[in-house]
């Protein structure tokens, strides 16, 4: 949005009163988070819950692991992953002249070892982690500053669903099988989908208890919004 649309549709604020807002809005509730960029170029729209507890995740994902190992819950997962192929045909994770990358495709359930293997792995993960690589302390519900840069974190937050409206540039990444189950089953639990976004003017909004925090690409100020207003000033724009 531009800032003439913006000062339509919203009233400036501060961040003492996004922290107010936030405060006030509902664990559990639903929020939406419109044309977030990453790091690496690619916009998308989330809808997540807001106010989510990693902690209750992380116990609920012990349970779940333990009644599959239990045979109380069956899985099975298609895994692909990148890997680099020498030219005697054989597999790598590294990088080396002479070496092509390829994709490579495992389909799995708990007859294979393997993926035991990788359920009791992130099981002891979850129960026993290693220490965070970084430390926040918390601003407002969901928001975090980061306490080595100060940079302000909108976490808390479980990953319901998600549109890329513009693909990033991902490099080509290869890992071992081991690497690559143990990864797609960690996104099979609730763990796997808690998400975080930097507050820093990478969002076009984040809705959430019903008003939209708005975000000028111009002049990086910040503004209150009724939703159904910013649904209408999108919709005209794309029309325009």
């Amino acid at each position: 949005m531009n800032g003439e649309t913006m000062v339509q549709v919203g009233t400036e604020i501060n961040l003492s009163a996004i922290k107010a807002h936030l405060n006030e809005s509902r664990s559990g509730g639903f929020a939406f988070i419109r044309g977030y960029e990453n790091k690496q170029g690619e916009v998308a729209d989330y809808w997540i819950q807001f106010g989510i507890s990693y902690g209750a995740l992380k116990a609920k994902d012990i349970l779940r692991c333990q009644s599959i190992l239990d045979g109380q819950e069956q899985l099975a997962l298609t895994v692909k992953f990148g890997v680099y192929v020498d030219q005697q045909g054989n597999r790598h994770n590294r990088k080396a002249e002479g070496r092509t990358p390829m994709t490579e495709t495992l389909v799995l359930d708990m007859t294979d070892s393997r993926l035991r293997t990788a359920v009791e792995e992130v099981k002891e993960s979850l129960v026993h982690p290693a220490p965070a690589r970084a430390s926040y302390s918390k601003e407002a519900k969901g928001l975090y500053e980061n306490d080595s840069d100060g940079a302000l974190h909108f976490r808390d937050a479980l990953l319901v669903h998600k549109e890329v409206r513009k693909e990033g540039e991902y490099p080509f990444s290869a890992s071992s099988p081991e690497v690559a189950i143990r990864d797609a089953v960690r996104r099979k639990l609730y763990s796997g989908r808690y998400r975080q976004f930097i507050f820093d003017g990478r969002f076009e909004a984040i809705s959430v208890g019903g008003v939209a925090i708005l975000v000028d690409g111009i002049d990086e100020k910040l503004y209150f919004a009724d939703t159904v207003a910013v649904r209408e000033a999108v919709q005209a724009q794309a029309v325009a």
